[in-house]
């Protein structure tokens, strides 16, 4: 008898099995109902040849936890392999290695099938990359959450091997895979490819702050588009895009074509994109936006904008110094306090001197990279006379305050003669002080050594000898260039060695500008080419580029040396490498008189 008839004999015997019915007509009613419904399922059934629960066409057929062998359903821990039994599980692999050719920007994936032509289940325990390149190859078996992997009977498991590009080169490796396949517990699948070397883009600066712009008024900075990768793989800008404001204070320079290819600046010095990106203001307000940078497949850069028509305001107190009347060898310091009183946006400000002939008055200090409203600067000034007389100098400050863009700060003051000998020591060297990269680059200090061996120099500003006399060590903001020493009071003959030491060139700066030829300064570089009217372009930028320390490694450093304010010596040095000391003059005090010597 089929299934069907089966299921409808059970269901007419439950129901003529009803003991507690007394109501016979019931009874009679649903044993008919019960008769022919079992004639239903008869005629329904006729003729169909229904499956064993067991068989199976796929695994899909079969439960959880069970395998489809056979057109039937087993379980499967009956392929386990067990330890003395006549069943082996067998590893075939395709491919039986892995060349992915060369790769640029995308990742290179092929797939790797492994198949089980034993007799009970293969398992893969590990899958490890073997390579001295192994951050470049990679498996999705290869994290140990994903094993054991197991490979049952005449079944297959495929999954993928992948290189990253990288570094340029040849890379080479296998995946290592240890199985339970007693004839060939651990199988090596070859690896190799090469890379052209990834792309990276620098875009700089990250944002650009325009500052206070009059309604109606214009400013226009630029944003620089470079690719900093180590291979020759060219960057591809494919578009820019501003986001901004319902105003629109904010445009981008016409004529740019997009989609731009830009080289490696290793390969191609000239190799970049500028963007120049306008402020124009035409109601007061702040104003914010983005430059979008679309590059390689939809990769974004973001560039913050921001500007206000909205003004800062300086205000200065003193608005004059007097340093009176100061003995040479001594120093008078002055104070001028700057705020941004009652300002709406941050105030810009920079300091010099107008004669700026004199080197006996200083600001040892530069103005921060702004002083936000209602916020307070200041301005150290100092007066170290070397020689006898008035100085009239005039300290100007220019800053974004629209209303006085110009402040001047008249300074007066004399030297006083005492009697005694003062030394003054003044070096300048050369640190491609056209360029705003020499905030970064080289360093040479000044150094003096007295007859007791004391050593005077930038880490100790102002040395207390006793009674062997004074030194004061300065230099100007940012790089400290020019240097400068002062001996007053001293007593003690002997001979003082004037020494320079190179502390830093270009060629052995820190290693990210030599791998990238801009890791330093870049910042500092686009702010100041791109600063006021954008004056810089495309092979600005090369010969920047170019010039950072490609043959930079030697300076030339030149001391004045001055006895009472009058020169007495005066020279000019070259300095070929970073740690290099020289021995550059030697000043021999006898009977209390100096004398110069090299």
């Amino acid at each position: 008898m089929n299934s069907c008839l089966e299921g409808e004999i059970v269901l007419g015997s439950k129901v003529s099995a009803w003991p507690n019915l007394v109501n016979k007509g019931i009874y009679l009613v649903v044993k008919k109902l019960n008769l022919i419904f079992a004639a239903l399922l008869i005629v329904s059934c006729e003729g169909e040849d229904a499956p064993k629960p067991n068989e199976c066409s796929t695994d899909s057929d079969c439960e959880f936890g069970e395998l489809c062998y056979d057109a039937q359903c087993e379980v499967k821990e009956r392929y386990n392999c067990l330890d003395g039994g006549d069943k082996s599980p067998k590893l075939e692999i395709s491919p039986n290695s892995i060349d992915f050719g060369e790769a640029s920007t995308a990742t290179k994936a092929v797939s790797v099938t492994i198949k089980n032509t034993g007799t009970c289940t293969l398992n893969i325990a590990d899958a490890a990359i073997d390579s001295f390149d192994q951050n470049r190859f990679d498996c999705d078996i290869c994290d140990v959450a994903a094993l054991p992997v197991p490979v049952y009977p005449d079944r297959t498991n495929t999954f993928q091997v992948r290189m990253y590009p990288g570094a340029p080169g040849d890379y080479s490796g296998g995946l290592v895979l240890r199985t339970n396949d007693s004839e060939s517990p651990t199988i090596r699948l070859p690896l190799l490819g090469s890379s052209t070397g990834k792309p990276s883009i620098t875009v700089i600066p990250a944002e650009i702050d325009f500052g206070f712009m009059r309604a109606g008024g214009s400013v226009e900075k630029q944003v620089f588009i470079i690719n900093e990768g180590s291979g020759s793989t060219a960057l591809t800008v494919e578009k820019v895009e501003l986001v901004q404001d319902s105003e629109q204070p904010f445009s981008v320079s016409a004529g740019l074509i997009f989609p731009a290819k830009i080289n490696p600046v290793r390969m191609d010095a000239q190799a970049g994109v500028v963007v120049k990106v306008r402020y124009s203001p035409n109601q007061p307000a702040d104003h914010r936006g983005e430059l979008l940078i679309y590059y390689d497949g939809g990769q974004t850069k973001r560039v913050s904008l921001k500007g206000s028509e909205l003004a800062p305001n300086i205000n200065a107190t003193p608005l004059s110094i007097d340093f009176g009347t100061i003995q040479l060898g001594q120093a008078g310091y002055e104070r001028i306090t700057f705020q941004n009183y009652l300002g709406k946006n941050p105030l810009l400000a920079k300091a010099r001197l107008a004669d700026g002939t004199s080197q006996d008055l200083r600001l040892p200090e530069a103005f921060p990279g702004s002083i936000p409203p209602g916020g307070v600067f200041e301005l150290k000034v100092i007066y170290e006379p070397t020689i006898a007389g008035p100085i009239n100098d005039t300290i100007v400050i220019e800053s974004n305050d629209p209303d006085e863009p110009v402040l001047n700060i008249p300074v007066t003051g004399s030297g006083e003669a005492i009697g005694e000998e003062i030394i003054s020591v003044d070096m300048i060297y050369v640190a491609d002080s056209s360029s705003v990269l020499d905030i970064d680059l080289r360093d040479v200090d000044l150094i003096l050594e007295n007859p007791a061996g004391q050593v005077c120099r930038e880490a100790m500003p102002v040395t207390r000898w006793g009674t062997r006399g004074n030194c004061t060590w300065s230099g100007t903001p940012p790089k400290e260039n020019p240097e400068r020493f002062v001996l007053s009071q001293v007593t003690e003959d002997g001979t003082y060695l004037i020494k320079l030491n190179y502390i830093e060139d270009c060629a052995t700066l820190p290693t990210a500008l030599a791998a990238s030829l801009l890791g330093l300064g870049t910042e500092a570089l686009v702010e100041e080419l791109s600063e006021g009217q954008a004056t810089a372009g495309r092979e600005e930028v090369a010969n920047v580029i170019e010039e950072v320390c490609a043959e930079r490694r030697s300076t030339t450093a030149s001391l004045t040396i001055r006895k009472n304010g009058q020169i007495i010596a005066e020279q000019s040095f070259r300095v070929e490498a970073k740690g290099a000391l020289i021995d550059a003059f030697t000043l021999t005090r006898s009977n209390g008189q100096f004398s110069i010597s090299q």
